[in-house]
């Protein structure tokens, strides 16, 4: 879930080395399955369950977006969903293209895990398949992925498989000036490790 009592300001992760990551397994009776058609209205389901979307119909503008328009990766190749025993769409997320810096690079995408599913695990198996998916591809490149304050619950996730905060003074979208960046970026990592030492407490 999003915590929409905190200021949002996004955040970027990088991790240096792709191929050395833990592996977690989905626990018994999950499944994953790659994207086919009709699957657009279960990744919106999820994307509202999370807060992360108001209403149906923008949700899947967004994927319609994301997904589908002008990509060169393939939703039925890298993006997930898992299953349920029931057969009951339950978390999903994706391997992707990005831009960081003006480089090419993948990235891990719209993760989202709902919420009678926390805490079992799900996410963690979730970010290893995405991680062996890009294995596959034989890229050695730096893989990233994009957060924020609000998001600080995953950021834990995303530190066990060796993601560290992006520190640099430019901004990876090219958007603000390297002053303004680096001011709203450490505000935001900020924001997250007092978050985790207050729940350290």
């Amino acid at each position: 879930m999003i915590d929409k009592t905190i200021e949002d300001i996004s955040t970027f992760m990088i991790k240096e080395d792709p191929l050395d990551f833990p592996v977690y397994n989905l626990p018994e009776g999950y499944s994953f399955t790659f994207y086919e058609a009709g699957m657009e209205r279960d990744w919106a389901r999820l994307e509202m369950e999370i807060g992360q979307f108001d209403d149906e119909a923008r949700a899947l503008r967004c994927f319609e977006n994301e997904f589908i328009k002008g990509q060169r990766l393939r939703a039925e190749e890298n993006l997930l969903f898992v299953k349920n025993k029931d057969g009951k769409t339950v978390a999903t997320g994706a391997l992707w293209d990005g831009d960081f810096l003006g480089e090419r690079l993948r990235r891990i995408h719209w993760i989202a895990v709902s919420d009678e599913c926390r805490g079992k695990g799900i996410a963690k198996a979730l970010i290893t398949r995405i991680m062996e998916l890009n294995s596959a591809l034989c890229s050695k490149q730096h893989i990233y992925l994009w957060t924020g304050t609000r998001y600080y619950p995953a950021v834990s996730i995303y530190l066990k498989f060796g993601f560290e905060f992006y520190e640099g003074g430019l901004d990876p979208q090219g958007l603000l000036s390297e002053k303004d960046f680096r001011e709203k970026n450490q505000k935001g990592i900020g924001i997250i490790r007092e978050k985790f030492a207050s729940r350290s407490k």
